[in-house]
């Protein structure tokens, strides 16, 4: 670098610092601005990636297995042909081996599962759906591993690893047996959910074994045995394939090359979409509010900027007379936009960290109230919030800063001595009865429409904000809710129709049991549906 730019560049360096103490409180007002666009960023993609995570958590949880694809009675054979596809990333097996008899307080017609994984169905497919594992996956034949939920069913309310737990079971064979097994492990499932037919990935070997005799059985418990005792005990009809499909492919693609391949057209898979309009639409929320949040930004910084320059719109001139050039004056205006947005910038990432820890979880809670552990209320941290933020922040800065470099580069000495930023020419105005003072004010706010049009702008986007904002973050008013749609105290319902009795729930709720609630101290009235 020449000796000459290099003087250029500290005298440039020396006016903005200068310049910038000069003008505390405008700069304050500027970084303020900046700061709570950058909180409000901050919160937005930490509460997007948060709900993102953890709605793929909810329907994993849900659906209780990270394979989308599966072959019931699968053979070697087939599950070789399958796994050579370059469309599928992994294969495994679930092995049915039995149910766990006399258990105390089941709901009707649904059972604890005897089930056994292979290595790729477990650690692949099943693991990330459960949750707080402690212990290890069962090794030898007489080690186990079950859910809270199951040790519950069993009378287990402590559970320790080494403990014995006497089971009574039925194998496939119909051969019944008991049993001590040592616990190996224990965990958190999400197969039962109270009024909802159990239909998880966990357990559907099991299930897919009631279905095909068409009984009305289903898992809702599991107890996870090891390989050597499935390899004893286990038979072919319990046996299910399962694989992990390309996700790029929609469902009837997957099909065609599944069935190709293996010769079987007894293959299932779900989950699958494959389609760009879909993943669009997914999308869609997520870049409106990016969207959304740069434009308010915009016009905020916009305004602040632009009155900034405005008001030292003479010194410009006085610049430009003194021989500065356009592209130093611009650079000038760059920079100070720059040590303000940094400063800005850093304090909006610290801030909006903090308050996106106190208020995500909150709105994931107002968000998804009771999920039964399958959704998570705190945020998840990642990198992406504050790339993405610093980005956006910087770009929206930058933006708009662009009207205000313009105005302050193409100034002239003279220009600046008189400026006045009027677009529009100033319409006289003739009348018999003297000036009104809101005819006035209504031309005084409209002699310029393009700066009307942006402070009306930025006073709706500005309450917009706060209104979403505080409604987002406030908790549901449940008394409120339930008034409305639910003006009762309780509601009797038998879902015996849902277990597969329906002779049973055709027979429960008859007029003698509501007799008897309709005489109850406290019961004002009833209803019946």
């Amino acid at each position: 670098m020449r000796a000459d730019r290099k003087i250029q560049n500290r005298a440039i360096q020396r006016f903005v610092k200068n310049n910038t103490r000069k003008n505390k409180e405008r700069n304050v007002i500027l970084v303020i601005a900046v700061v709570l666009v950058t909180i409000l960023m901050t919160v937005m993609f930490g509460a997007g990636i948060s709900i993102f995570h953890n709605f793929q958590l909810a329907n994993l949880r849900n659906a209780g297995t990270k394979a989308n694809g599966g072959l019931y009675m699968a053979t070697e054979k087939e599950m070789e042909q399958i796994s050579a596809l370059d469309e599928v990333e992994a294969t495994g097996k679930q092995q049915f081996v039995g149910e766990v008899l006399d258990v105390k307080d089941m709901p009707s017609q649904t059972i604890i599962s005897m089930t056994a994984y292979d290595k790729t169905e477990w650690e692949n497919f099943i693991k990330p759906t459960v949750s707080d594992i402690t212990g290890n996956y069962p090794r030898q034949e007489s080690e186990v591993m079950l859910s809270r939920w199951t040790l519950e069913k069993l009378g287990v309310d402590d559970p320790q690893i080494g403990m014995t737990i006497s089971v009574k079971y039925k194998l496939l064979s119909g051969e019944e047996k008991q049993q001590e097994f040592t616990l190996s492990g224990y965990y958190t499932d999400f197969i039962y959910e109270t009024g909802v037919t159990p239909n998880s990935g966990n357990t559907m070997a099991a299930n897919l074994y009631f279905i095909n005799r068409s009984m009305s059985k289903r898992a809702a418990g599991n107890m996870i045995v090891s390989s050597r005792f499935a390899e004893e005990h286990g038979k072919e009809e319990g046996g299910l394939g399962t694989f992990l499909i390309d996700d790029r492919l929609n469902a009837e693609e997957a099909l065609a090359l599944l069935d190709h391949a293996a010769g079987n057209d007894e293959i299932f898979v779900s989950g699958l979409s494959g389609t760009a309009a879909q993943a669009l639409m997914g999308a869609m929320i997520p870049i409106l509010a990016v969207i959304f949040v740069m434009i308010s930004g915009y016009l905020l910084i916009y305004n602040i900027i632009n009155i900034s320059v405005l008001q030292e719109m003479h010194m410009y001139g006085q610049l430009k007379a003194l021989g500065a050039t356009s592209k130093q004056l611009k650079k000038i205006v760059r920079k100070q936009v720059n040590l303000v947005a940094a400063v800005g910038i850093i304090l909006g990432l610290l801030f909006g960290t903090a308050f996106a820890v106190i208020t995500v979880p909150k709105f994931l809670e107002a968000l998804m109230d009771s999920q039964n552990g399958k959704f998570k209320f705190g945020i998840t941290v990642s990198p992406l919030i504050y790339v993405f933020t610093v980005l956006f922040a910087y770009v929206t800065v930058w933006f708009s800063a662009r009207k205000g470099t313009r105005l302050a580069g193409k100034v002239s000495p003279t220009e600046a001595l008189k400026y006045v930023d009027v677009v529009h020419k100033i319409k006289g105005h003739k009348g018999s009865s003297g000036g009104k003072l809101y005819r006035m004010a209504y031309r005084n706010v409209f002699r310029s429409r393009k700066r009307a049009l942006v402070a009306f702008a930025s006073l709706f986007f500005g309450l917009l904000i706060y209104l979403t904002v505080s409604s987002s973050t406030q908790k549901l008013d449940y008394n409120l809710k339930y008034d409305r749609e639910m003006p009762y105290d309780f509601v009797m319902e038998d879902i015996s129709w849902q277990l597969g009795n329906e002779e049973k729930a055709e027979k429960s709720l008859d007029d003698g049991i509501l007799e008897k609630v309709k005489n109850l101290e406290g019961v004002d009235k009833i209803e019946t549906d």
